[in-house]
């Protein structure tokens, strides 16, 4: 069925897509878009998540992350394309007579797939947090105690980089 009936609604409204920045086990960054079909279309705002489930998530509303927003629409690209490349597929193995040759189409859903893997890595700089940046959310959104207690014990590196960047710069032997 090509249009919904009375009965049938498409599926909309808000959700977090774009999750980046992670910090397993304390939060992310997520981006709250209005969707259509669950495909994200327009962000509504930033948030710093510490819990989700299916349908409600516990944070604090951050401000709109280019990063987030950029990872949630190339997501939604490659799922969109690695369905048009599946359809592709089809028609190219079934239907001798297609212009659509069967290898491209295979190579096509294949690139589709390894590049939507790729955006779900655990990569640091792009979906997981570095030492940096998360102190740099901590510190905006005033993490408890005991929050900062688990971001300090995640990363081997010590203490807060973003504060001895700071003592560093003023520091005398810098002037030398």
């Amino acid at each position: 069925m090509l249009f919904p009936s009375e009965n049938q609604m498409p599926a909309s409204g808000r959700k977090l897509y774009g999750r980046v920045d992670r910090v397993p086990g304390i939060f992310y960054v997520a981006t709250e878009f209005v969707h259509g079909n669950f495909i994200p279309l327009i962000p509504h705002r930033g948030w710093v998540v510490f819990h989700e489930t299916d349908d409600a998530w516990d944070g604090v509303e951050f401000r709109f992350s280019f990063k987030s927003i950029l990872i949630a629409w190339v997501r939604a690209a490659l799922i969109v394309a690695f369905i048009g490349s599946v359809m592709l597929l089809f028609f190219a193995y079934t239907d001798k007579h297609t212009s659509v040759p069967w290898r491209k189409a295979r190579l096509t859903a294949i690139a589709t797939t390894a590049a939507y893997i790729v955006t779900r890595l655990p990569i640091r700089g792009l979906t997981r947090a570095s030492h940096r940046r998360a102190y740099e959310i901590a510190k905006k959104v005033e993490l408890s105690p005991y929050q900062l207690e688990l971001l300090n014990a995640h990363f081997p590196e010590s203490g807060d980089p973003t504060s001895a960047v700071h003592s560093e710069s003023k520091s005398p032997q810098m002037l030398k």
